[in-house]
């Protein structure tokens, strides 16, 4: 592609039997992201660009699409925000394959990201290959991670213990009594495999200063 030459937000590769969402604000990354799709040779799929994040759970919901690619979080992309637009996604979407691009790497991010549905994460970036298998595979071939998922009630838990929450405060706003809170508490650290509660919370720290 000519230098200076922007992509447009939806572009097809051959018959388009194949939906590849991705969440990208950055013009140069979606341009990237373009280039190597271009390059591999890939045909019969679609590349769709959100470029806001608080319209990618519309977005999924209009399209249904077989792939959701965020490709910047953790830099572009702030998480606490994307944890309520997944938990939302994967209410109506559970199956929805959905590769993350981490940008910035932090204790428990990962388990916490694999936790609200995120089957692949790349902590480096991918060789052509490595994200294009991921792009272009079918269902039964897309290995989905070993990982926990959170239940809808957990999810919910988590969010608002990472924004700040105490488990008084979350059983009182949510009208559940603090037994019940304090057992989803314990259920996330767990599945997120933490140690203890204070490694929670210094994950909800991190993520709100990096707001």
């Amino acid at each position: 592609m000519a230098r200076g030459v922007s992509v447009p937000d939806l572009v097809q590769f051959g018959y388009c039997s194949r939906r590849i969402l991705v969440q990208e604000s950055a013009d140069i990354t979606w341009l990237g992201l373009y280039s190597l799709v271009e390059q591999s040779g890939m045909r019969g799929l679609s590349l769709m660009r959100v470029p806001e994040l608080d319209k990618l759970t519309e977005m999924v919901n209009s399209h249904s699409p077989d792939v959701l690619l965020l490709s910047s979080v953790g830099r572009k992309v702030e998480i606490l925000p994307l944890l309520h637009q997944l938990s939302d996604i994967m209410t109506y979407h559970p199956l929805l394959h959905i590769v993350v691009l981490l940008k910035q790497e932090m204790p428990h991010l990962s388990s916490l990201l694999y936790g609200f549905g995120v089957a692949t994460i790349f902590s480096q970036p991918p060789s052509m290959k490595a994200l294009t298998d991921q792009l272009g595979a079918s269902p039964s071939r897309l290995v989905r991670k070993k990982a926990r998922p959170l239940t809808p009630q957990e999810r919910n838990v988590a969010k608002s213990l990472l924004m700040g929450y105490s488990v008084s405060r979350l059983a009182r706003v949510s009208g559940k009594n603090v037994r019940t809170v304090s057992t989803q508490k314990q259920s996330v650290i767990q599945k997120l495999n933490m140690n203890n509660p204070g490694e929670l919370q210094v994950l909800g720290g991190r993520l709100m200063a990096t707001e």
